[in-house]
């Protein structure tokens, strides 16, 4: 049986900003109380791993920039399926030889478009 990919939480600027602050307030001369990173983890729902992430982005650009703690996201408009035009495709293949479009394999190679994209 094939195993279902599991869906990753995004996380916005604005949970970053709210597990920073969440962050800011439980620490006591930049340390912290055992089981914090835990404890604020699973209020969060992410991993303490992720949470000791955004606290080491945010100190970082605070001993940087002399600014408060700037975590945002990393991916923006990065990701996701990237656009393709139904009018640029139509042409490149309108512009191949009829040799050249007997196959989607040799319609691929010479327009520069993936067999998938054509298919």
């Amino acid at each position: 049986m094939p195993q279902l990919r599991q869906n990753r939480r995004e996380l916005t600027d604005e949970r970053i900003m709210a597990i920073y602050q969440c962050l800011l307030r439980k620490s006591r001369d930049g340390h912290f109380p055992y089981g914090t990173w835990s404890k604020v983890a699973s209020k969060h729902g992410f991993s303490p791993r992720t949470i000791k992430r955004i606290w080491e982005r945010g100190n970082r650009s605070n001993s940087n920039d002399f600014k408060p703690g700037i975590v945002q996201r990393r991916r923006n408009n990065r990701v996701g399926k990237k656009k393709t035009s139904v009018e640029l495709i139509q042409q490149k293949v309108a512009s191949l030889s009829l040799q050249n479009r007997k196959t989607i394999r040799s319609m691929a190679f010479y327009t520069g478009i993936s067999k998938s994209v054509l298919a």
